[in-house]
């Protein structure tokens, strides 16, 4: 990645299912398999049920009053401990805001007191794949899929996790089978081709994503994997024609447009960078990575006044993001020359950023320097 960058965004590889994750406004779990008990939890008190509301309320505005639905929803489990509707969008508020544990710690409140809360469950085994815990993630999932084996969408959640976590023999089973019940199952061949990918055998891989394609020719989640599949052999022509390929298919299919974009920016070709990214912000507006990635791309153009506003939007959305934060005070250090407000900046990065955060030697170094 270019230096000085710290984007959340990256190279994404494409299940071609998605969770579908959104906030609860009913008592009753969507689908319940029929071995799972479902609990009866009592109605929440009026003062709860007041706060959820009102959580509900902010949250449907949009990302800039997040925080104002976290708060609410705190104060509505606070009161009611078993209201698992307002851990479970506690839970969807973290995740999109990239707090990746505290979203892990309030789905699992939620399915601690409704088992049977399915998008609770896809939210949990999300969330810790994304703090690279397949291990935990594919254990999530196992017992739901013993009780209802034909949910599709969890199966390919737990192959995913089976395959980050270290267990691609096993994932490979899995797709084994789907495929033994149906031997034209595109999803099941990009999943076979995701699962070799990850073991190493990029020639499998290429021929079950070229068997997907085959069964399904405009599936562009296929078309974006085979890309990656590309770069990983170093043929960058022949990656971005196959990303080109999926956003032809589908010009909102962001992923693609990411895909292109961060190899644009590894390579320093900003300009290329800025036009990809700017069609994917133009179908995810709200996305603070895409924000900060515009404003990277921005900062290697020169424009900087116009990266500060693209970083600015993305603190507008998630006020304490750490990306947006480094690269604030990168951009105010080393570009526009104002100490103060670089300061501002990398001092909040460094008070609200995780531990882990790669960043904070560099971070700790500027500071030590504006001093």
């Amino acid at each position: 990645m270019t230096r000085g960058v710290h984007m959340a965004v990256g190279l994404v590889a494409a299940w071609g299912l998605s969770s579908g994750l959104v906030a609860c406004r009913s008592g009753a779990p969507a689908r319940t398999p029929s071995g799972l008990q479902k609990v009866r939890v009592p109605e929440a008190t009026p003062e709860a049920q007041q706060a959820f509301e009102e959580g509900l309320r902010h949250l449907a505005l949009g990302p800039q009053h997040h925080e104002a639905a976290r708060t609410a929803l705190t104060r509505a489990v606070t009161l009611d401990p078993d209201l698992y509707e307002a851990w479970h969008d506690l839970g969807v508020i973290e995740m999109r805001r990239g707090r990746w544990q505290a979203s892990v710690d309030a789905f699992a409140h939620a399915l601690k007191v409704q088992p049977a809360s399915r998008s609770s469950l896809l939210g949990l085994g999300h969330a810790l794949m994304k703090l690279s815990r397949g291990d935990r993630a594919h254990k999530t999932f196992e017992r739901w899929l013993a009780e209802m084996p034909e949910d599709r969408e969890v199966r390919f959640a737990y192959i995913a996790a089976l395959r980050e976590g270290g267990e691609g023999l096993r994932a490979l089973e899995q797709v084994r089978a789907l495929l033994a019940k149906n031997s034209k199952d595109a999803e099941a061949f990009n999943a076979l081709g995701l699962v070799y990918r990850k073991l190493g055998r990029p020639r499998l891989a290429e021929t079950a994503f070229k068997r997907a394609l085959e069964l399904d020719p405009k599936a562009a989640f296929v078309w974006n994997n085979l890309g990656l599949l590309a770069l990983d052999r170093g043929d960058d022509p022949g990656a971005f024609a196959a990303f080109a390929r999926a956003t032809e298919l589908d010009t909102t299919y962001v992923v693609s447009w990411v895909n292109q974009a961060v190899v644009y920016l590894d390579s320093g070709a900003y300009d290329k960078a800025f036009a990809a990214l700017e069609r994917a912000v133009a179908t995810q507006p709200d996305d603070a990575d895409l924000q900060v990635a515009l404003g990277v791309a921005l900062r290697g153009l020169g424009r900087f006044d116009e990266a500060a506003v693209a970083y600015g939007r993305a603190l507008d959305l998630h006020p304490d993001f750490p990306p947006a934060l480094y690269n604030l005070g990168v951009l105010y250090m080393d570009h526009k020359e104002d100490p103060q407000k670089a300061k501002e900046a990398l001092l909040l990065f460094a008070k609200v950023a995780p531990d882990k955060d790669p960043k904070r030697d560099d971070v700790k170094f500027r500071l030590r320097t504006l001093r």
